[in-house]
């Protein structure tokens, strides 16, 4: 009977440590880890967005890297929200960074309407949006 359960408690150990290393690698993260990984990506859209911004200003006219930059950070941002929605909900940063992406979101249709009307000055105001919410992110402690 003692070498029995001897095998069954190497076994269970074994099984343990499989467990263990198969975590690590399909990545589950402790939710906060999550909302870091998803804010993160956020930061980085935004900040992009408004680099092209700021770059396009200097720049006659509305061009078309604007336009794609435009378009990438809406795709991303659905993606960022996808993946906000699917984390736990029992944390507070959570809903705090799906109602920042809520804003960037707006800020990307914003963009996208002053981009058709060729408005500048449109353009001007959805790069201090931008700036804020790269703050917002920074102060949830999710920027780069």
């Amino acid at each position: 009977m003692g070498w029995a359960t001897r095998e069954a408690g190497a076994s269970g150990w074994a099984a343990l440590a499989l467990l263990a290393v198969l975590t690590a690698l399909t990545g589950c993260a402790a939710p906060e880890q999550q909302v870091d990984t998803v804010g993160q990506d956020v930061w980085s859209q935004v900040r992009t967005l408004q680099l092209v911004v700021r770059a396009d200003r200097r720049v006659d006219g509305i061009t078309t890297p604007l336009d794609v930059a435009v378009t990438e950070a809406g795709e991303g941002l659905a993606d960022a929200e996808r993946q906000a929605r699917d984390l736990p909900a029992g944390t507070a940063r959570r809903a705090e960074l799906l109602a920042v992406i809520g804003r960037a979101r707006a800020a990307v249709g914003q963009l996208r309407g002053a981009i058709q009307h060729r408005d500048t000055s449109g353009v001007d105001q959805v790069e201090h949006t931008l700036g804020a919410l790269a703050g917002q992110l920074d102060a949830l402690g999710v920027s780069r």
